[in-house]
């Protein structure tokens, strides 16, 4: 496999597809330029037809590989810029996720390409549209912000990219919005809410192991009961 040098004198060096190793090394150039110097050692990035249901991802192994999925980009073409930006960002901090950390990583890197944030969580948590049962969908806008094949016990705490806003569950298998979880967890002192589960010992499990970020104690709420319609 031939490759391709980033800089003559910089630590990063790609290897991989050739149409892809070109486009990532724009994209470190103009996006990470402020992080060239540490450098991040060798990295592949190459085509994985066998991803349908994810845009992208990271495998680090001897050396960070960089997969993406050449059925969503076939589609999307315009999105292959801001793929390669979100995956470069989890080689640079492996171990972040999808966290405070990456995100800033992620964002100032498409600020500095003049790229605009993405408008929803959709691609920036890198689930490809349409892969799954459950619709996320941000209560302000209606942006499709999410899609699982599973209901999430973190929906209840999640806010979208766009807004800012809750998020609402779609079911597309009855085309009604979902029904709440039964009981939540909630902290004692802030009343922040972390999850929602429809077992009442899945979400007592969850409040003794963990517990709020300002430090309080977490307790289960429920059973919910919906809003009735006036």
């Amino acid at each position: 496999m031939a490759q391709l040098e980033l800089f003559p004198a910089d630590p990063v060096s790609l290897v991989g597809d050739p149409h892809l190793v070109p486009a990532l090394r724009e994209v470190i150039r103009v996006g990470f330029s402020d992080r060239l110097p540490a450098g991040t050692g060798e990295v592949e990035v190459r085509w994985n037809p066998r991803l349908r249901s994810t845009v992208g991802r990271v495998l680090f192994r001897r050396i960070a590989v960089i997969e993406i999925s050449p059925a969503y980009h076939d589609a999307h073409p315009g999105e292959l810029v801001e793929t390669l930006t979100h995956e470069y960002a989890h080689v640079l901090l492996p171990g972040q996720g999808h966290g405070a950390a990456w995100r800033r990583e992620f964002l100032s890197a498409l600020a500095r390409q003049g790229l605009e944030p993405p408008p929803d969580l959709l691609r920036a948590r890198n689930q490809a549209p349409g892969s799954g049962r459950y619709l996320w969908l941000c209560t302000r806008c209606e942006t499709a912000v999410g899609s699982y094949s599973r209901r999430r016990r973190d929906e209840v705490a999640s806010r979208s990219l766009c807004c800012a806003a809750p998020v609402q569950v779609l079911d597309r298998a009855s085309g009604d919005a979902a029904p709440p979880r039964d009981f939540r967890v909630q902290c004692r002192r802030c009343g922040f809410a972390y999850a929602a589960y429809d077992d009442r010992r899945l979400a007592t499990r969850f409040a003794r192991r963990h517990r709020c970020r300002c430090g309080g104690r977490l307790r289960v709420v429920g059973p919910v009961v919906p809003e009735q319609t006036r």
